[in-house]
């Protein structure tokens, strides 16, 4: 399970296409605590079938969150759709070539991983893939400036491309 603590000011966007509005997640309906936190679990159902959940809890009262309603349109967006950052495994290769797990890049890879790969059953093994096989290579990328620059420049522009093209 992996958590992450955010702010009340952190932005989130709207799913509806014709509001797209960013809106700050607030502090806590119950509480009124400033600090939320996003969880991701993946969890096990009667089949041994692992489903990935995505919520916001707040840490003082418990109240847990799995949508977000936009005060502009009023729709609701799932708190996996949001954008919000979840506590998950690494981009590995795109925060070896980018430097940090912080870039807007490796964030908005993240965000696809997490928002569409993760939500069907091949995207799951693309990703379990991945994760197998990313870390040794990223410990190759990481010292070598030119084999970041190569990624950065040639492997990452199609990925990203993709990112942007679903994201619309």
């Amino acid at each position: 399970m992996g958590r992450l603590a955010i702010s009340s000011t952190t932005k989130w966007t709207c799913i509806n296409v014709e509001c797209g509005a960013t809106n700050e997640v607030g502090p806590c309906s119950n509480c009124k605590s400033p600090t939320l936190v996003t969880i991701y679990e993946s969890l096990p159902d009667g089949n041994y079938i692992y489903h990935d959940h995505y919520s916001l809890v707040c840490p003082r009262c418990g109240e847990k969150y799995w949508d977000l309603r936009c005060p502009k349109c009023r729709k609701i967006t799932p708190v996996e759709k949001s954008g919000l950052p979840f506590d998950r495994s690494s981009c590995f290769i795109a925060t070896a070539a980018y430097g940090s797990p912080n870039e807007y890049e490796v964030n908005l890879l993240r965000h696809y991983r997490d928002a569409y790969l993760r939500q069907t059953i091949s995207g799951r093994l693309i990703v379990r893939l991945y994760e197998f096989i990313a870390p040794p290579i990223a410990r190759w990328i990481a010292p070598r400036p030119y084999a970041r620059r190569f990624v950065r420049q040639v492997v990452m522009p199609p990925l990203l491309w993709i990112a942007r093209r679903r994201d619309r």
